[in-house]
């Protein structure tokens, strides 16, 4: 059954553009899994800005291949967020949430903050011999809101680091930094998906669900969660959810992945020789 959100009034002014996104955001089923918008993080205080968009996009990007949440598109958010003049910087106010789950048609919406984003630099000489060490730290924290109601439902803080020794040749700080984006937007959307009170809105999954997997080589050994469920080249019965797949052949790179197992999923793997 299709259900329709209320708008509020100062909304009722807005362009017939986002009115029309308005209902059909608003068309999906109610036995859909939650809905959840993502907008760029709050990077007041911070040099490198760019990781505002960027822990916003990885964070999206994980959860779509990642969990069991619907994903607003960020194309379409940002022009939903532009047609209404609302900042897509993480600072809104419990007014504009509403707001944006109405348009959006999301239950929640993500959001958080560059906490900290610094490189400390160190040269160490000695015998004739200069070395140069580099790290790289990043803090963020991130919060889930119930757009009906503003109440915050899940909150997470973390920090990664990097360092690189003897760095002779010039390193790509933003490159860094991505990579220290990546691995905290995995580390939120691991936590996110153990978050009972979020899962238990969530569409529950069969136990268990038919997944055809191939391999090349053909017939290697699938393994979900250490357990072997079979040779790759059939359709297994698999657990459903968030898992570690391995496709294993012996003289062969092993091929491991996370892999969210739904319902006629199907996963081909090539395997490269290991090295002699």
């Amino acid at each position: 059954m299709a259900y329709f959100k209320l708008v509020p009034r100062y909304s009722l002014s807005i362009p017939l553009f986002s009115l029309a996104l308005f209902l059909l955001s608003t068309s999906y089923s109610a036995e859909s899994n939650p809905r959840v918008a993502v907008i760029d993080f709050d990077r007041s205080g911070i040099k490198y800005t760019y990781l505002s968009q960027e822990m916003a996009n990885l964070i999206s990007n994980q959860l779509v291949n990642y969990s069991q949440f619907v994903v607003v598109e960020r194309a379409r958010l940002k022009n939903i967020l532009n047609e209404i003049k609302l900042s897509s910087s993480g600072l809104v106010d419990s007014n504009q949430i509403v707001q944006i789950g109405n348009l959006t048609g999301a239950e929640y919406l993500l959001t958080g903050k560059i906490l900290n984003a610094n490189v400390d630099r160190r040269s160490f000489s000695g015998y004739g011999v200069k070395t140069i060490k580099e790290t790289y730290q990043l803090g963020v924290s991130i919060r889930i809101v119930e757009t009906q109601t503003g109440n915050i439902v899940f909150s997470d803080s973390q920090q990664a680091q990097q360092t690189l020794q003897d760095t002779k040749n010039q390193v790509s700080k933003n490159r860094v930094f991505i990579q220290l984006a990546e691995q905290l937007s995995s580390t939120f959307v691991e936590n996110i998906n153990r978050n009972n009170k979020l899962n238990a809105n969530q569409k529950s999954l069969p136990s268990s669900i038919s997944v055809q997997v191939q391999s090349v080589p053909s017939e290697a050994d699938v393994e979900v969660d250490g357990v072997f469920y079979g040779n790759a080249g059939d359709t297994l019965s698999l657990p459903s959810g968030m898992h570690t797949v391995k496709i294993s052949l012996p003289g062969y790179v092993p091929w491991e992945k996370k892999v969210l197992l739904r319902e006629n999923l199907s996963i081909k793997a090539k395997l490269r020789k290991s090295a002699e």
